[in-house]
């Protein structure tokens, strides 16, 4: 897959993707897409939120038990919330990664900026 030069000159690399611009995407499908990426905005924020607040607010209840001989409301506060934080992003990225290629990059090769036909022999 070649990508065309720009106007300019340049190219590309044939790795790019750019998803669709705003005007080609209808706007049934960018209202869903901002729907799904709110709902997914929420649901991280909540499991932030209980992290945060939750967590640590029973973090000393949590010492009945230990991890690696250290008292679990500890271990939870100082490391494990941290852990949690990066399962978040990690999860979040992963999520709208596929978002955005369900809905703005669910367009025919023709619609993209891509040349698809075969790079020609030197």
């Amino acid at each position: 897959m070649r990508v065309r030069s720009s106007p300019a000159g340049g190219s590309e690399g044939a790795e790019s993707r750019r998803p669709a611009p705003a005007a080609e995407v209808s706007a049934d499908r960018q209202r869903r897409f901002w729907r799904w990426v709110s709902l997914w905005t929420l649901l991280g924020i909540a499991a932030w939120a209980f992290l945060t607040f939750v967590v640590i607010w029973f973090a000393r209840d949590l010492d009945r038990w230990t991890f690696a001989r250290v008292p679990a409301g500890y271990w939870w506060a100082a490391q494990g919330a941290i852990g949690g934080f990066l399962l978040i992003i990690v999860g979040y990225c992963l999520v709208m990664e596929r978002l955005e290629a369900r809905f703005l990059d669910a367009q025919t090769p023709q619609d993209r900026d891509v040349d698809t036909s075969p790079a020609p022999h030197d």
